[in-house]
């Protein structure tokens, strides 16, 4: 019907511009006949002069007929072309409704739906089974590739992400690169009698985040640590700091300052560390009895990030200080330092330091020890901390978090949690709980501490051919 009536206005606008011609055509030749008529007999100079007139008049007619013609031929293509445009226009948003269709299926799976931004993933977990004391875990790793060309993919490590119940809400930071990017979340899980997976992609566009974080560690002898370390007055502290850009546009690390090292750092570049790139800087401390009598002796770097014009504003980091407990030559090692590996602790906040070790207003006993097994598992096994002056306990195990349990669920005066230790890896393992003690007064502050140990997975044994 619409291709009819096109027809119709078309053949219409036709005929009204041949009416228009003809109309012109009929005035010339009245002009014609009446300059004929009136023009005297026997003049013979004044008749050619009329027909010369009558004949330019018809030339004009013929000229403006053309004109217009022209015209009706231009309007009726430019009306096609409208249309023709239209319906291109039409069909590129059908297109782009199915994309979006495409889009939002990608993004929702049986047992998650994803939202993906530049800087954040959020992820709601459902349709899982809700076991007590046996939490689900999900392997997760997230793909980032930039676009246009055959850029290479970045595959952050996997990691594990456990909650409790059925469903759960997850929020993973992240940078995406600048420009037009893929960003796909890769998940694997055997959780509680659920098995599956899924890869849920999208597409973002990002502008510039210019990001960095800058992180100082100490040794004395042994690898570079953040926690604190014994030192004999006399003994050198080699510190290193690193500055790494964690965002999606390229910086430039300049003002390097450590006020607690001897002479001037070394390291670093002046070249721009682009995303997930890195600079480390080195200086020296000699301990001294100085350092000895104020009963430590702490030491943090600055750094400015810069990124490139038009992508954001420098910006300036602090690292979290570091702590060296010197003693004189032959003196006994500080009392606050524990014998064993499982004893050691990492304080985690910005409580003021104990000059003898430890955080203000506690003793290292305070802390209660994380206990698991002895020997080597291969199955389910348990850890837990005594719940004695504990507000919260939070488990990990090679870095990645397990749960996080309260003087609440204490039983028998303990907090404790079960581990799947069947989905563990033959050999060494570290068990980790980063512990919040009650403070011990309203206006104290609540002091945060880690305990670690080693646990081992048993061998698998090898079949006999």
């Amino acid at each position: 019907m619409r291709r009819r009536s096109d027809a119709a206005r078309r053949t219409q606008g036709a005929r009204a511009g041949a009416v228009r011609r003809n109309r012109v055509l009929a005035l010339a030749i009245l002009a014609i006949l009446a300059l004929a008529a009136v023009a005297p007999v026997g003049q013979a100079s004044d008749s050619s002069r009329a027909e010369r007139q009558a004949e330019r008049a018809l030339q004009a007619a013929e000229r403006a007929a053309h004109r217009e013609a022209v015209r009706l031929q231009r309007e009726a293509a430019h009306r096609q072309a409208q249309e023709v445009k239209a319906g291109k226009q039409s069909q590129r948003a059908a297109k782009q409704l199915v994309r979006e269709a495409i889009r939002r299926a990608m993004l929702e799976d049986a047992h998650a739906v994803v939202e993906m931004e530049c800087t954040k993933i959020t992820v709601r977990f459902r349709a899982f089974n809700a076991v007590p004391e046996s939490p689900n875990v999900i392997d997760q790793k997230i793909v980032f590739k930039q676009k246009p060309g055959p850029t290479p993919s970045w595959v952050t490590p996997t990691t594990s992400y456990s909650f409790e119940g059925g469903e759960a809400t997850e929020e993973i930071p992240i940078v995406a690169p600048m420009g037009e990017s893929n960003v796909a979340l890769r998940a694997r899980f055997a959780s509680n009698g659920v098995k599956g997976g899924f890869n849920i992609r999208a597409s973002l566009t990002c502008p510039p985040i210019p990001r960095f974080t800058l992180e100082t560690q100490q040794s004395t002898s042994g690898p570079f640590t953040s926690a604190t370390i014994p030192g004999v007055v006399g003994q050198t502290v080699v510190y290193q700091s690193t500055a790494t850009n964690t965002g999606n546009t390229p910086l430039s690390f300049t003002g390097f300052s450590d006020p607690g090292c001897d002479g001037a750092p070394t390291g670093g570049t002046s070249n721009v560390v682009g995303p997930r790139g890195s600079t480390t800087y080195l200086c020296m401390h000699a301990l001294t009895d100085a350092d000895r009598e104020a009963g430590f002796y702490a030491d943090a770097a600055s750094v400015t990030g810069t990124p490139e014009p038009g992508q954001g504003d420098a910006a300036t980091l602090t690292s979290s200080g570091v702590l060296v407990e010197p003693i004189a030559p032959g003196e006994a090692k500080p009392k606050s330092e524990p014998k064993k590996e499982e004893d050691k602790k990492e304080v985690t906040t910005a409580s003021t330091p104990d000059p003898k070790g430890g955080v203000a207003g506690f003793t290292a006993t305070a802390v209660p020890s994380l206990h698991g097994p002895a020997r080597c598992v291969r199955g389910g096994f348990a850890v837990s901390v005594k719940s004695t002056g504990v507000a919260n306990v939070i488990f990990y195990i090679d870095g990645h978090r397990l749960a996080r349990r309260t003087a609440h669920s204490a039983k028998n005066g303990a907090i404790a949690l079960n581990v799947n230790g069947a989905k563990l890896k033959a050999g060494k393992h570290r068990l980790t709980a980063t512990i919040t003690m009650l403070s011990g007064s309203s206006s104290s502050k609540a002091v945060v501490a880690s305990r670690a140990r080693t646990v081992r997975r048993c061998s698998t044994a090898k079949k006999r051919s």
